[in-house]
């Protein structure tokens, strides 16, 4: 699991793998990001993206969120899938009214998305359609509860921050599960993972093999396990080291408690979920936010 991602104590870390087939000489670069971090972070992936580009290499990357339904599709929405798309637009304005606080920056903000990279991924819509509206309703309003806190308030944030060491360590987790099913020889996720993570792999590398250009791969890192596992096994060896690359730095444990405990405890810091958010309380929540919301 480390190979494909590395939380030590407060520093969250993402790869970049190099991989070259020994008889074409073709070559492809798999990038492993965090959907939010440090702005320095997403500049110095840029810098390796836009070189490599130089080099002749084609992007392709995940987006989700960028493919959206065309007009006619839009006149089929159900209801449910209207009311999840409304609580998912919410939940990303909190999400990024949080993100900035801390003076980190969204992946899909910072890198731009340019026309010339290849969007290769199933719509948002699509997911939903697979998962089913009531588990991404479940995990949209989770969502909202965990980002929905006063604005600029210093409790709120120290809280978020703690929150944020927690979400590491459930991304630790996600991704150890991918790379376990990846040595398995491919054996299937169930559930929310078998959209959520295998079946956008199949899609990712269905178009890798699509072109014979070298290729830039742009993913999150639970992706990476079952991407790469695909590219070996097409023939492909790892060329060179890791490149470690800084998504964020948290301030430990012990001192956002430290802080929150100097901190005045004022009426509302707990945040309170908007009164459009439908009441979920007797739903039993087995879905995280982060399992039903891929991004970007």
């Amino acid at each position: 699991m480390s190979d494909f991602l590395r939380f030590r104590r407060r520093t969250l870390q993402t790869p970049v793998h190099h991989f070259v087939h020994p008889d074409t000489g073709r070559r492809i670069a798999v990038i492993g990001t965090m959907h939010m971090g440090e702005p320095g972070y997403f500049a110095g992936l840029r810098t390796v993206i836009d070189e490599l580009e130089a080099d002749g290499a084609v992007v392709q990357c995940e987006a989700s969120s960028l493919l959206l339904p065309d007009e006619q599709t839009e006149q089929t929405l159900t209801d449910d899938e209207r009311t999840v798309l409304a609580m998912r637009e919410r939940k990303v304005e909190l999400e990024l009214r949080r993100v900035t606080e801390l003076g980190w920056v969204r992946q899909l903000d910072a890198f731009g998305y340019p026309d010339r990279w290849q969007k290769v991924d199933l719509s948002a819509l699509e997911i939903m359609r697979r998962i089913g509206t009531e588990v991404m309703l479940r995990g949209e309003v989770r969502g909202i509860k965990m980002f929905d806190r006063p604005d600029n308030d210093p409790r709120s944030i120290e809280q978020f921050r703690l929150l944020l060491h927690l979400m590491f360590t459930g991304l630790r987790f996600t991704v150890w599960s991918s790379a376990r099913r990846a040595a398995r020889s491919g054996t299937p996720a169930s559930g929310v993972d078998a959209v959520l993570i295998d079946q956008r792999d199949a899609l990712a590398l269905e178009a890798l093999w699509g072109t014979e250009q070298d290729t830039v791969l742009i993913w999150g890192c639970a992706h990476l396990p079952g991407i790469e596992a695909g590219i070996t096994s097409a023939g492909f060896v790892r060329d060179g080291a890791t490149q470690w690359h800084t998504a964020a730095v948290l301030p430990t444990v012990r001192s956002i408690m430290s802080r929150l405990r100097a901190l005045p405890r004022t009426a509302g810091t707990a945040g309170a979920v908007d009164a459009t958010v439908p009441d979920t309380a007797a739903v039993e929540h087995d879905v995280t936010p982060a399992e039903t919301s891929p991004r970007p």
